[in-house]
């Protein structure tokens, strides 16, 4: 796949010399890399993205030739990190070229193949003027992936295959793609693509968590905290449905892989942690309050800012 490319910050670097801990992080120690852009991994089979917002990953998928999907962060790193052969890239772009990228996976068009050596490229940007088109085209060729971005009918950009320009004069934008043979045309209505929770912040409730459930089970015993955290999962799984994923493992710590966005996972937490506090302060009154404060402090002021507490209903100065 030969995407739209932007602003390099890092080309052609081969996975075997790298150290994948420094470039996924690289926006927090170089100002430069703190943008909308994109980590590429291309392997033989496929090509793996990385979507970052203000340089830390929030989304991630994998592309082949016959398919596109979202993966979770921690899958696509964790490749990168294992596997040796593979070619890296860093750039930095729009962000509605991120968006524009991320949509053409996670939603369909609105009317795809459009076959252009059958129509007027021209005609086409004309009609969606017209009609005050909210969104973009995605044009193909083999791999190569271009972007025409629409706002209230007016052309926004357009991001070539492969290159660093970006388009914005209408003439031009017609002129290079009506040249173009064999091009296929999906159109795409405007939309925005969920962010995914970083694997951070997974492990920080996994975290908090087993240490809960880990100092409940040396109070109340191993296996009335497992029947217990099971029934207050099943009891909100309806609403949050990823819990399902989340294994209680025999030593009372957690694990899974997910995939789920912040606002999602840290709502589903919240409420888990108030089902517990419920059933458990019946067997230990005001200590189940302090052990889950306890579990809590040192995370109190990431999960103030994710707004972990106005779910919750224990306080935390």
């Amino acid at each position: 796949m030969k995407l739209p490319k932007g602003v390099s910050l890092l080309e052609g670097a081969k996975l075997e010399f790298l150290n994948f801990d420094s470039v996924l992080h690289a926006g927090k120690r170089n100002r430069k890399h703190r943008v909308w852009g994109y980590i590429s991994i291309i392997y033989s089979d496929s090509m793996d993205l990385l979507f970052l917002k203000n340089g830390e990953p929030f989304n991630a998928a994998r592309l082949t030739p016959k398919s596109r999907k979202i993966l979770p962060i921690k899958d696509v790193v964790e490749r990168a990190k294992e596997t040796k052969l593979g070619i890296v890239s860093v750039y930095s772009v729009d962000e509605e070229l991120i968006h524009m990228i991320l949509a053409t996976i996670t939603s369909r068009p609105i009317k795809a193949d459009i076959d252009a050596d059958k129509i007027k490229i021209g005609l086409l940007l004309k009609k969606l003027s017209e009609r005050k088109f909210n969104g973009f085209l995605h044009l193909k060729r083999g791999l190569e992936e271009s972007f025409i971005s629409y706002k209230q009918g007016i052309i926004g950009g357009a991001y070539l295959a492969g290159s660093h320009d970006k388009l914005r004069d209408e003439h031009r934008i017609i002129d290079l793609f009506s040249s173009i043979p064999n091009l296929k045309i999906d159109l795409y209505e405007e939309e925005v693509a969920e962010e995914q929770a970083p694997p951070a912040m997974i492990e920080m409730f996994y975290s908090i968590f087993t240490r809960i459930f880990q100092s409940l089970g040396k109070a109340m015993g191993e296996s009335l905290v497992v029947k217990t955290a099971i029934k207050g999962r099943a009891a909100i799984q309806k609403d949050y449905p990823f819990l399902e994923n989340v294994k209680i493992n025999p030593d009372l710590s957690l694990s899974g892989d997910i995939m789920v966005s912040s606002e999602e996972l840290v709502k589903a937490f919240a409420h888990w942690l108030n089902t517990l506090i419920e059933t458990f302060t019946t067997f230990l009154g005001d200590e189940v309050i302090r052990i889950a404060k306890d579990a809590l402090a040192d995370y109190r002021f990431v999960l103030k800012s994710a707004g972990f507490f106005k779910t919750a209903r224990i306080k935390m100065d």
